[in-house]
């Protein structure tokens, strides 16, 4: 059996291909992990590419493969469904659950959002008819879906928080993140805890920049912003962003 990397990888090459014989093609949604491989695979192809999940901030994303022209956002065959939920009745797992229930496949399926009373369902454009004709409760709220046309109005929520740490490498800035010593930080990356940029990083010496993410299972996801000075013992005090 292929492992992930290789079946990723045969997977671009036929989107790859497929946009060399018909001069334009589309992927289906990656994950944050998913999508840094393809991205980098998408760039050595030699063909014109772009990234999109719907709107700006979106996490999941497809990639459009072009020979002839940039591809532009509104080309992206996504969808926006939504339905109205007041805020706190169902959750992420609960959205998502449902539509896979129905036999939709991961990949047609982008971010899962909720904003304004609304929860907004990305989904591959050949399956969006078909969830909004057949997903008619999530949990136990009764929903009727439609396409949804207006501003997405939605802000990814943060903790800022300011941290030190001896240095960018990895173990250090895990275990200021954990927080934990920087020996179960090391033994965290050791055992595929950790992912950097949606990738796990086994790598305790890697170098952690401004803008980079870092995923600490059962930890949570954090952004990490510029540094802000450095403490009395030189120690380099950062700006932390972390999902919530």
């Amino acid at each position: 059996m292929l492992d992930k990397s290789k079946m990723l990888a045969s997977r671009m090459g036929d989107y790859i291909d497929a946009a060399r014989r018909d001069g334009l093609s589309f992927t289906r949604f990656f994950s944050e992990s998913e999508f840094a491989a393809a991205y980098a695979l998408a760039e050595k192809s030699g063909l014109l590419f772009a990234a999109f999940g719907g709107y700006d901030d979106a996490e999941r994303k497809m990639i459009s493969l072009c020979d002839y022209a940039m591809p532009e956002s509104v080309w992206f065959p996504i969808t926006a469904l939504a339905f109205d939920c007041p805020r706190g009745e169902i959750t992420h797992r609960d959205v998502l659950g449902a539509v896979m229930a129905l036999g939709v496949k991961r990949e047609f399926i982008g971010d899962i959002i909720f904003f304004d009373g609304v929860c907004c369902i990305f989904a591959d454009t050949s399956i969006a008819e078909f969830i909004m004709r057949e997903l008619t409760s999530v949990s136990n709220l009764t929903v009727s879906l439609r396409e949804y046309e207006g501003k997405i109005g939605f802000k990814r929520a943060y903790e800022q928080m300011t941290l030190s740490v001896s240095s960018m490498r990895l173990d250090c800035v895990v275990s200021a993140l954990a927080p934990c010593s920087r020996t179960l930080s090391a033994e965290l990356i050791a055992q595929g805890y950790v992912s950097l940029n949606g990738v796990l990083c086994d790598k305790k010496d890697a170098a952690v920049q401004t803008g980079d993410t870092v995923s600490i299972r059962r930890r949570g996801k954090f952004r990490i912003g510029e540094p802000v000075g450095v403490t009395k013992k030189e120690r380099i005090k950062l700006r932390i962003f972390k999902y919530i």
